[in-house]
């Protein structure tokens, strides 16, 4: 009994090993080159391509700040939530992309802060939650709030194309993908 403990250990590499080996060998009885393995890599590439176009968000050409302000109160006012300001930074040129620092105040029910946070992220342009802070309302600054009224603060990035990309000529395409 004794020797086949200590034997076993090898039979379990032995055995990880031919494995392995069977592995490889597989893998190298495949073509790597010439029209089929060609073939299969354009077909691959063009499900990616269509995979990137489907997940990826567009990034405007321009910024449209009152647009995006008036949409995102209006989803937050349909969403039912007490308090609801929007205020903007100062807009800052990225290597491929502008940014602007908008900040996004709500007061109201856990469930509707959540709703607004996944319709901030679900926006049909690309923006960034920076921040997130949710904290439970005190009615008088001493008890706890049995209402569930929550605070939330939320710090996003929204993008839109650099002043270059803008400059090129609307013939190009309405927007950026990125």
């Amino acid at each position: 009994m004794a020797a086949g403990l200590l034997f076993w250990p090898a039979v379990r590499e032995q055995r990880e090993l031919e494995r392995q080996i069977a592995a490889f060998e597989e893998k190298l009885s495949k073509p790597v080159d010439g029209p089929e393995e060609i073939a299969r890599l354009r077909t691959r590439l063009d499900g990616l391509r269509d995979m990137g176009r489907e997940r990826s968000t567009p990034i405007p050409r321009d910024a449209d700040v009152a647009g995006l302000i008036r949409e995102l109160s209006g989803v937050l006012e349909r969403i039912g939530l007490s308090r609801r300001e929007v205020t903007t930074g100062t807009s800052r040129q990225l290597e491929e992309a502008a940014s602007m620092p908008m900040s996004v105040l709500v007061d109201g029910a856990f469930p509707g802060i959540y709703e607004a946070v996944r319709r901030v992220e679900g926006l049909p342009r690309l923006v960034r939650v920076q921040r997130l802070r949710v904290e439970a309302q005190k009615p008088d600054g001493r008890g706890m709030n049995r209402a569930g009224e929550v605070h939330a603060d939320l710090l996003i990035d929204v993008f839109y194309a650099p002043r270059e990309a803008r400059a090129v000529s609307a013939a190009d395409g309405p927007e950026v993908r990125r």
